[in-house]
């Protein structure tokens, strides 16, 4: 997300959201997400926005909640589920940086595996 950004497209929004279009329009209605239009009647989201609606998808789509239950968590403990979807997210986001470094890590050994079975072969004669 370019948090120089003051606004960002409705397609922006779904692809950073990665969601269909029709699906974050529904949840601007059912949420009631004050969204902007540009002068041209397009849809313009800030970053508050976005921040609302990742909010939404994360109780939707990662809680498993229903409409109405999103609704009754942001009603009454919004602070609450907005700490929770981050730590989520953090904890994703270092689960990722994990997995990433023991991909790397088997690289490592299949190279070294590999050059030592080069080595091996060399000593006797076969390279």
């Amino acid at each position: 997300m370019d948090s120089k950004k003051l606004y960002y497209s409705h397609r922006e929004v779904t692809e950073m959201l990665e969601e269909t279009q029709s699906t974050v329009r529904y949840w601007v209605e059912t949420f009631a997400v004050q969204v902007r239009r540009s002068s041209t009647g397009r849809l313009k989201y800030s970053q508050d926005n976005l921040r609302e609606l990742q909010l939404i998808r994360h109780l939707l789509r990662e809680s498993n909640l229903t409409i109405d239950g999103a609704k009754a968590t942001l009603r009454h403990n919004p602070q609450e589920a907005e700490q929770r979807a981050e730590a989520i997210a953090q904890l994703k986001a270092v689960r990722d940086e994990l997995v990433e470094l023991r991909q790397l890590i088997e690289q490592i050994e299949r190279y070294t595996s590999a050059s030592e079975v080069r080595d091996r072969l060399r000593q006797e004669g076969l390279l």
